[in-house]
């Protein structure tokens, strides 16, 4: 989600870009996601860091989630900011 359009969802609801971003890396087995955003938006930075931090203090994030068996970690990705490296068949 690191374009113009998606500014609004980092910025006022991150956990619900994170909780997406995990159920869809527990479907297809992912141990690992990535957020790109456009290094120039430091706020919607800031905020995503924030709520990671959040998840990993809840046990949303991590090893063995909630008991599940399933370990996922999460990352911020600052880029120079073309569309397309936020785009995954970029």
């Amino acid at each position: 989600p690191g374009t113009f359009k998606d500014r609004m969802m980092m910025e006022k609801a991150p956990h619900q870009l994170i909780e997406g971003m995990i159920i869809s890396a527990f479907a297809v087995n992912s141990p690992k996601s990535y957020i790109y955003i456009r290094g120039e938006y430091t706020q919607s930075i800031r905020t995503i860091e924030k709520a990671i931090r959040e998840a990993y203090d809840a046990g949303l994030l991590g090893k063995n989630i909630l008991g599940s068996g399933f370990s996922h970690d999460m990352d911020v990705y600052a880029g120079a900011g073309a569309y397309i490296c936020g785009e995954e068949t970029g």
